[in-house]
């Protein structure tokens, strides 16, 4: 199985950064989160992951998501997954600290087809994404986030991977 530089890796997630920035400088209502979490399938990975956020209100209280990731899985093996998602975020419309709920689904790129005993079935992937968390006034968030992640099915064997986030966003309005 290959591993990923360092070095390639940390080229991603600059380039990464700097896109989600330009994105936000350009376009308003933006958010880049950024967060730590574990694998519930019981392999011992560390996982990181980036994520921006363009929200845009259909209602006072929802907001549809166009949500572009970078994700670093690392054990002994190291892997990167790339992709996008849709999410809506359910959120209470007064100021302060208030909750929101995220439902989401979306499409991956694996840098692999194996990860440790998983069988990806490809490097093409869907996900599938259900979170909470808090706004911490109007510039700030703070939210927990499992994250189901294989080929759904279209593949010949489908080991996925079931994980959980703590994320830490910022918003640029």
């Amino acid at each position: 199985m290959k591993k990923h530089s360092f070095f390639i890796t940390a080229l991603f997630l600059f380039s990464f950064i700097g896109i989600c920035r330009l994105w936000a400088y350009e376009l308003k209502d933006y958010e880049i989160a950024v967060g730590g979490g574990r694998n519930l399938n019981s392999l011992p990975t560390t996982q990181f992951i980036l994520i921006g956020a363009k929200n845009m209100r259909v209602e006072k209280n929802l907001f549809f998501r166009v949500e572009p990731t970078l994700e670093y899985i690392v054990d002994e093996e190291e892997m990167l997954v790339g992709g996008a998602s849709a999410v809506l975020r359910f959120a209470s419309p007064h100021k302060g600290i208030t909750p929101f709920v995220d439902l989401g689904a979306g499409v991956n790129y694996a840098g692999d087809n194996f990860y440790a005993d998983r069988d990806l079935g490809g490097h093409f992937l869907f996900n599938i994404i259900l979170g909470g968390g808090f706004n911490l006034g109007d510039d700030y968030s703070v939210s927990y986030r499992y994250r189901h992640l294989s080929n759904g099915g279209l593949g010949i064997s489908n080991d996925g991977f079931d994980s959980f986030y703590i994320l830490f966003g910022l918003y640029f309005k």
